[in-house]
């Protein structure tokens, strides 16, 4: 449906532009899908309340975890829970999918950084029959710095002073929005701060 727009309005049709439920269905069942950007068509959602389904999981050298706990959550009885060992790069999950009739793509999602410093990124790779494109924006809450990268695969800063407090265990908003269409960025959404990144090349 059209936001703003009462679910049940005749004139405002809700367009299919994937093959899930109904978004009225959708929002019916889990609530708001979308608090701090309310652009574009819910594709999928995912509150792992019944595990970690189809997500694939990975670590370097087969160390840290990926574990989906009810310790902390951000709605809900369960979230995901990734822990890394120092000797670690990279721990996460990933998921596939076809795509879209919309070249525009978005991620979002909430975090919560534990008691330590690190780097947290989400990433769109995709494929669009005769080359690949990428999309990434990483935090890193060592230095307060949000990064994205640039068509030759560099780390590029988009905003220092991106400050959350560890001890409040505040949860973060982080969003990322892409058009491989064009090849552009389109924007990005850390905490309450929205960057424009639509001369931005992938």
């Amino acid at each position: 449906m059209v936001h703003t727009l009462p679910a049940w309005s005749t004139k405002y049709r809700m367009v299919k532009v994937f093959g899930n439920i109904d978004n009225n269905e959708l929002a019916a069942r889990t609530g708001a899908l979308s608090l701090f950007d309310r652009r574009g068509d819910t594709l999928f959602y995912d509150n792992f309340e019944n595990g970690l389904g189809r997500w694939r999981l990975w670590t370097a050298s087969g160390a840290g975890s990926v574990v989906c706990t009810t310790s902390r959550c951000f709605t809900g009885s369960t979230c995901v829970k990734c822990t890394t060992p120092a000797s670690v790069v990279n721990v996460g999950i990933t998921k596939s999918f076809l795509n879209g009739y919309s070249t525009k793509l978005g991620l979002e999602c909430m975090v919560l950084v534990g008691d330590e410093a690190v780097e947290f990124s989400i990433a769109v790779y995709g494929y669009k029959g005769t080359e690949f494109f990428m999309g990434e924006v990483l935090y890193d809450t060592g230095d307060d710095k949000l990064y994205y990268t640039d068509s030759g695969n560099n780390y590029v800063e988009l905003a220092d002073d991106i400050y959350t407090s560890l001890l409040n265990e505040c949860w973060i908003p982080i969003k990322l929005a892409i058009d491989y269409g064009t090849n552009k960025y389109l924007r990005v959404i850390c905490g309450d701060n929205e960057y424009d990144l639509s001369t931005k090349s992938l």
